[in-house]
């Protein structure tokens, strides 16, 4: 099984409690009317398992509609002594992994991840993953803008084999209203550390007096969808389905380009095409013209 990236709309699911999202039936009808491919559940903080009691049967549920469920965890890296305890965390990852059978998992490693020491700390928790789960896709879910925090260990979450699989950032754009630009600069931003996949994650929450606009969501999606990225997904479930119903409604009205999977192989093509793609190779090579006429002495 080859390492997946998440493609078309997700959402992020931080706590299955009563009162923040609904029974998992009616929660997994409510993403697929909405159009949601997939969502991202928490699994892990740290050294210990989240939502444990309930999860199971979320994914159940979301898979039973056709929504794909990614799990995530918040990674510490060490405690407060900063003794290292990646290698425990990426043994829970592997473990919540291994009994819930996700289509991946995003790693997001914050604050905790910018002391001395972070980046063999990431070392250990990729290896030692990666040696378990070595088709597991990983995805990490962090900064926007690696300019802005250098002493992030990026090299060492990106770098090398066991490496991110794809970039998940968080471009929350509390403070301004311009989350096109932000997104253009955090794309940048990452590609310039490593050019994979870009699934970013919108703002659909509510925080110390910020509250994103329908307009501004719908701004950030349309610049998603211009860039060609192949995903994308909002924070979070809660805040758009119960404290701002207006969240939700925008993320359902976003249209997500249908894309057609091209054959790998000429062999695979219809007649048509084949010929569609010798045309425009002998175009190029100068022996027909804009119009499929043959050149004379052409090439």
């Amino acid at each position: 099984m080859g390492r997946s990236v998440p493609g078309g709309k997700g959402l992020f699911i931080w706590q299955l409690a009563s009162g923040r999202i609904a029974a998992p039936a009616v929660a997994a009808r409510q993403a697929r009317d909405a159009g949601l491919a997939w969502v991202a559940i928490k699994a892990q903080n740290g050294v210990g398992r989240y939502n444990a009691a309930k999860i199971a049967d979320y994914c159940r549920a979301f898979d039973g509609e056709g929504v794909d469920v990614w799990l995530w965890g918040y990674l510490y890296g060490a405690d407060v002594l900063r003794r290292s305890q990646a290698l425990m965390e990426a043994n829970i990852t592997a473990d919540v992994c291994a009994e819930l059978l996700p289509a991946g998992w995003i790693a997001d490693p914050e604050a905790e991840y910018k002391r001395p020491g972070a980046a063999d700390w990431a070392n250990t928790y990729l290896t030692a993953l990666r040696a378990q789960m070595p088709d597991l896709s990983v995805g990490l879910c962090t900064y926007r803008y690696p300019s802005y925090h250098p002493e992030f260990p990026w090299r060492a979450w990106l770098g090398g084999a066991n490496g991110a699989d794809f970039h998940a950032p968080q471009v929350y754009w509390m403070g301004a209203h311009n989350p096109a630009a932000q997104l253009l600069k955090s794309v940048n931003e990452l590609k310039a550390q490593r050019d994979i996949p870009i699934v970013p994650v919108g703002a659909a929450y509510t925080e110390h007096g910020f509250e994103p606009t329908v307009a501004e969501m719908d701004a950030f999606h349309e610049q998603v969808v211009r860039l060609g990225l192949p995903g994308e997904c909002w924070w979070e479930w809660y805040f758009a389905t119960v404290r701002r119903p207006q969240f939700w409604q925008a993320i359902a009205r976003h249209e997500w380009p249908v894309s057609v999977e091209t054959p790998k192989t000429f062999s695979q093509l219809d007649e048509a095409a084949r010929w569609a793609l010798v045309e425009r190779a002998l175009k190029q090579q100068g022996i027909l013209d804009a119009a499929g006429v043959p050149i004379a002495g052409g090439a």
